[in-house]
């Protein structure tokens, strides 16, 4: 997303499937999220914030559910 829209971004918003837990204790939820193994690979919280570690953000993340987080990155602001 940082290639594609160069340096005018400023925020980042991804909601999606992002594993905090163990998927194998709430496989009676999978329906009720949308997951299925068969179909899916998310990732895990630390994966997707791995992918923001070298560049200028500032990450948060917002768990809705063990297996559901939205990832929240605002870019730093440069002090001149």
């Amino acid at each position: 997303m940082v290639n594609i829209g160069g340096h005018h971004l400023q925020t980042i918003v991804i909601g999606d499937l992002m594993f905090f837990e163990n998927s194998d204790k709430f496989k009676d939820e999978f329906n009720t999220i949308g997951y299925g193994p068969e179909r899916d690979k998310p990732s895990t919280v630390e994966e997707m914030i791995a992918c923001f570690t070298n560049l200028p953000f500032i990450i948060d993340v917002h768990k809705l559910h063990p297996l559901v987080g939205v990832l929240v990155t605002n870019k730093k602001k440069v002090i001149s």
